[in-house]
């Protein structure tokens, strides 16, 4: 018996379920069913988004607090002491 393939999941559909598991008076568990997964995996996915938009939402803070112009790549100083 050959093990259950993960099915991957677009981004879009993934928000999709999200967005539509926090409308007022549906349940994950109805949306879940909808669409054929299992409540976790929606419960799972809203986690992977909020700490996505949390660590957006920090950098972006930790660089007004010290006043530094967020870089891709990292130049060898730490934000800390750029704003020394």
């Amino acid at each position: 018996m050959g093990r259950k393939r993960n099915q991957a999941y677009t981004e879009e559909f993934r928000k999709e379920a999200v967005k539509r598991s926090e409308q007022p008076g549906v349940t994950q568990a109805e949306v879940a069913r909808e669409l054929g997964l299992s409540s976790q995996q929606i419960a799972n996915w809203k986690r992977q988004f909020t700490r996505l938009l949390d660590k957006k939402f920090n950098r972006k803070y930790w660089c007004q607090v010290f006043n530094v112009v967020p870089s891709g790549k990292s130049s060898g100083s730490s934000i800390i002491s750029a704003g020394s």
